[in-house]
């Protein structure tokens, strides 16, 4: 996959350039346009490969917020949800 950024190697999650189909179609990856996904391979840094155990290096963190409404128009088609500012959880804003 090009620009593959992986952030969770026992999952197999990853940011990574494909395909756009407008919702949610993987098993957990996160596909970007070619510019957002090479701009992530470039700036973070990738979990580790897996060793014999099972166990994952350390990489850059990653937190997604929110979750997906199946049966709901997908949000982006509306102007306000771009115009809505993110809210980060209180745990994060006082580190």
């Amino acid at each position: 996959m090009p620009w593959y950024f992986n952030f969770d190697n026992a999952l197999g999650l990853a940011f990574h350039e494909y395909t756009l189909p407008g919702k949610p179609d993987s098993h957990g990856c996160i596909r970007l346009l070619q510019r957002d996904a090479k701009w992530f391979y470039e700036w973070g840094e990738a979990a580790a490969d897996c060793v014999p155990d099972g166990a994952t290096g350390k990489g850059t963190t990653v937190l997604i917020l929110g979750s997906y409404k199946y049966n709901a128009q997908p949000p982006w088609h509306s102007d306000d949800w771009w115009k809505t500012r993110l809210s980060l959880p209180d745990l994060l804003l006082h580190r």
